[in-house]
């Protein structure tokens, strides 16, 4: 199950802000490093979900990738540095 985030609480809660100089949760979170990236972020922070079991799978998935190494910048992850 999921809900939809309406913009009155949107604004309330700082999630998303359309000026470029204030902080927002959405530009706190956002590390990403491809507008694909980005626009998933934003798709998951819009649309959050409420089940438990898939909330607890995300963490898990994020935790294990922030523990990896891996580097969009790095050239020997791709395969094109060897």
């Amino acid at each position: 199950m999921k809900f939809e985030l309406d913009k009155q609480t949107q604004t309330d809660l700082e999630i998303f802000r359309d000026e470029k100089d204030h902080e927002s949760i959405f530009k706190y979170f956002n590390r990403t490093k491809t507008l694909g990236g980005k626009e998933y972020l934003y798709k998951i922070m819009h649309n959050p979900f409420t089940d438990i079991g898939i909330l607890k799978n995300r963490s898990k998935i994020i935790s294990e990738l922030s523990k990896s190494e891996f580097s969009m910048n790095d050239p020997a992850a791709s395969g094109r540095g060897i």
